[in-house]
């Protein structure tokens, strides 16, 4: 197992608050078994050879997730634009206008849940992704009083991350219905 993988595995298994404090503890796990243990070195590869790998996340997955949150996406700007399109009272288009705000609101959560399942060859964008839709959302929050300037500093945010969501855009188009 590499201290990677390990790393993961501890963080979900001792509690640890960061990936720092797992690959601390597994780098002193790793040291208390190899000083510990009076198996011969050929001995411990061979149990490590029988280890079966852990299974990649899949293409699959990655699209399940997207598609149940593509949904509710859906479905919220239909009830949008269904709430505006009955305009002839403020009520219903402000409600329309929540379910917008709501149906944005999902698009956080989807990409780290898109993230967690993410396959090796598209998890490196989809993580870029998360962190920029994250940043762009605490800017849009620690401006709200200034939105020129979270619009501003969102719309460079989104041109450096152009790149990561066109991989996306072609992973979904290959893979997914």
């Amino acid at each position: 197992m590499t201290l990677a993988a390990a790393t993961l595995v501890t963080v979900a298994l001792c509690g640890c608050n960061s990936s720092s404090d797992a690959a601390k503890t597994v780098a002193d796990q790793n040291h208390t078994t190899i000083t510990s243990t009076a198996a011969p070195i050929a001995t411990r590869q061979t149990d490590a050879a029988t280890t079966p790998p852990a299974v990649a996340p899949s293409a699959a997955e990655y699209c399940a997730v997207m598609d149940r949150y593509k949904a509710r996406y859906e479905s919220q700007f239909a009830t949008a634009n269904s709430d505006v399109a009955q305009s002839g009272s403020g009520v219903m288009q402000l409600t329309g206008l929540l379910y917008a705000v709501m149906a944005i609101g999902n698009l956080s959560p989807m990409w780290h849940d898109m993230a967690a399942v993410a396959p090796p060859s598209i998890k490196g964008a989809t993580d870029a992704v998360t962190a920029a839709w994250d940043e762009q959302m605490g800017n849009a929050a620690d401006n709200v009083l200034h939105p020129q300037m979270a619009l501003l500093q969102n719309l460079a945010i989104g041109l450096t991350v152009l790149g990561p969501m066109m991989q996306v855009n072609d992973f979904v188009t290959q893979n997914c219905n």
